[in-house]
């Protein structure tokens, strides 16, 4: 295979990683934008805790609550990690991935040009294959993290609905035994 065939391989793949990064860093926001109304509503909560408090509404609350910050802050650092670039990886030395071109040569300009003038075809196309691999499996690994992140904010999100759903009950309830209370005072 030539190497502009190996470079366009190796082009996609990087395109794949870019991408998720772009959805890890979008999952950050989403979290960000959850842990915003979780913080806002944390006053709320504790009056909805203490109003349910005796019932069985108010573990639950807890519970939802718990999980809501648990799995929101797993997704966040699972996310963060998918971002983290990979720079030190058990793979060949290159003369494509740029921390190896830049631990092996820092600022000798005259040093890396030769060396690049001195690279057969044979070399290059063998370097591109070695990068192709590696960054598929980096490719895998940001893939899987992010699977990891994504399914955590989905139990985030749906455990703050769940804990929504429990202060609705309790605030329900409350009307509905001052409603009653109303009435005893009226007769």
């Amino acid at each position: 295979m030539n190497a502009d065939r190996l470079w366009k391989i190796l082009d996609a793949i990087q395109g794949q990683i870019r991408a998720f990064d772009t959805k890890a860093q979008i999952v950050i926001g989403i979290n960000g934008i959850l842990a915003g109304f979780f913080g806002a509503s944390a006053g709320k909560l504790g009056e909805t805790f203490a109003a349910a408090a005796g019932t069985w509404l108010s573990p639950w609350i807890i519970v939802f609550a718990v999980l809501t910050l648990l799995f929101m802050l797993g997704s966040i650092l699972i996310a963060v990690f998918t971002i983290h670039p990979r720079l030190h990886l058990n793979q060949p030395q290159s003369r494509i991935f740029f921390a190896h071109i830049s631990n092996e040569f820092g600022a000798d300009y005259p040093r890396m040009r030769q060396s690049y003038e001195c690279l057969t075809e044979h070399e290059h196309q063998a370097d591109l294959e070695n990068q192709i691999l590696t960054v598929s499996t980096i490719c895998c690994k940001k893939a899987r993290l992010f699977k990891y992140a994504l399914f955590s904010m989905a139990i985030a999100l749906i455990a703050w609905v769940g804990m929504l759903g429990m202060q609705s009950r309790v605030a329900q309830n409350g009307k509905q035994v001052n409603g009653c209370s109303s009435v005893i005072v009226q007769m």
